[in-house]
C-alpha cells in the first residue's frame, strides 16, 4: 500500500512523494531513485534507467548531476526522439526542484 508523504501543488501541477522513493507530478510520470546512482524514470508503460549523481552538499552550487547521454530508448528498445529527451530531462529537473535540490545536467561522461 502507498502512503503520500507529503502533497504540494506548484505552477498548476501536482508532485508528491510516495514512501519517500517517487516523486510524482499529474501529468503522468514519475522518477524514482534507484540505488545511490540511478533513477528510474517512467512514463505510462515507458520506463527509462538514468545514470546520476547526488552530491552530499550544494558546494558547487548543486548537488544532482544527471547523465543525459544515454537517453536514447526506453526499456522496451523503442527509440526516444530528441524533444521526448528534452521533455524527460525537463521533467526530472522539475521533480528534483520541487524537493530543493540543484541539478546540473551532463551530456557527457
Amino acid at each position: 500500500m502507498n502512503s503520500v508523504i507529503g502533497l504540494v501543488i506548484g505552477e498548476n501541477k501536482m508532485f508528491k512523494r510516495i514512501e519517500g522513493k517517487i516523486v510524482e507530478i499529474d501529468e503522468g510520470f514519475s522518477v524514482e531513485n534507484i540505488g545511490r546512482d540511478d533513477l528510474m524514470y517512467s512514463q505510462g508503460e515507458n520506463k527509462l534507467k538514468i545514470y546520476s549523481e547526488r552530491l552530499a552538499s550544494k558546494i558547487y552550487g548543486y548537488n544532482l548531476v544527471l547523465y543525459t547521454e544515454d537517453i536514447k530508448k526506453w526499456s522496451s528498445g523503442e527509440l526516444i526522439d530528441v524533444d521526448t529527451k528534452r521533455q524527460i530531462i525537463n521533467n526530472v529537473v522539475r521533480a528534483f526542484e520541487w524537493e530543493g535540490s540543484k541539478v546540473r545536467i551532463d551530456e557527457k561522461y
